[in-house]
């Protein structure tokens, strides 16, 4: 819809997406299309073109629509299905995954690795290194969380349908290392990262939690140099070669 506020055209979008706090979206590369998580709505945006117009179109299954804490979606590049995962207030998550980029969609059963803690999920997906993965789907599936004191992880064999139970990344925070790390990322050889909001240990340097056998060990690893932040929220990257950009 157009309207015009002081002189000014604006658009509207009309409840579509107007709100969304800490959004994550994922990428079709074949056609363009984007699915772009917004707190309750999952919105496939199609038909982009140079002079900004585009189709948005609600895509999200009824239980992920109901109530969160915190909304997350994932693509695995591999694959190319689509994570929709809302962390519950009561614990847990409610959790779905499409195949045809929203169309459908099939629900988890129990959206969360089992004995996991309660905040701050993130979901993400990895080569197998040491477990078996289901003819059924060629990847793990990560599911961490973190509570006050524990950071913990569980994995899943068959593409997201059921999880496993949930392994420590750190046990205990005298380590000077936050419990609240950013989102897992994994390497095309299946070693996969968790960094941590901020780590204060004599050295100074900040450090990333590194897994070798799909979250079932995890090791702490130093970034020489680099120094905890202000605000919170890492992120990392890995490139095609392995690369890790912290």
């Amino acid at each position: 819809a157009r309207g015009r506020a002081e002189g000014v055209e604006v658009l509207s979008q009309k409840g579509i997406g107007d709100s969304c706090g800490e959004p994550s979206l994922g990428v079709d590369p074949k056609t363009g299309n984007v699915l772009y998580q917004c707190g309750l709505q999952t919105l496939r945006i199609t038909g982009m073109t140079k002079d900004g117009k585009s189709t948005w179109t609600p895509v999200q299954p009824p239980v992920e629509s109901a109530q969160s804490s915190d909304p997350i979606l994932w693509r695995d590049t591999d694959t190319g299905r689509v994570f929709l995962n809302q962390l519950m207030p009561q614990g847990c998550s409610a959790q779905a995954y499409s195949d045809d980029f929203g169309s459908s969609w099939t629900q988890t059963p129990v959206g969360c690795a089992l004995g996991i803690s309660f905040d701050h999920q993130t979901v993400g997906t990895g080569r197998p290194t040491s477990l078996v993965t289901t003819p059924a789907y060629k990847n793990v599936v990560y599911y961490c969380t973190n509570d006050l004191e524990a950071l913990q992880c569980g994995v899943s064999l068959d593409g997201g349908l059921t999880y496993g139970p949930s392994h420590p990344v750190a046990t205990a925070f005298n380590d000077s290392c936050s419990a609240i790390v950013g989102h897992i990322k994994s390497a095309p050889d299946g070693t996969t990262y968790l960094m941590p909001d901020g780590c204060s240990d004599e050295a100074g340097d900040q450090a990333v939690y590194v897994t070798t056998d799909n979250a079932l060990t995890w090791t702490k690893r130093s970034i020489p140099h680099a120094t905890e932040g202000d605000a919170g929220h890492p992120s990392l990257s890995v490139a095609s070669d392995g690369t890790v950009y912290a």
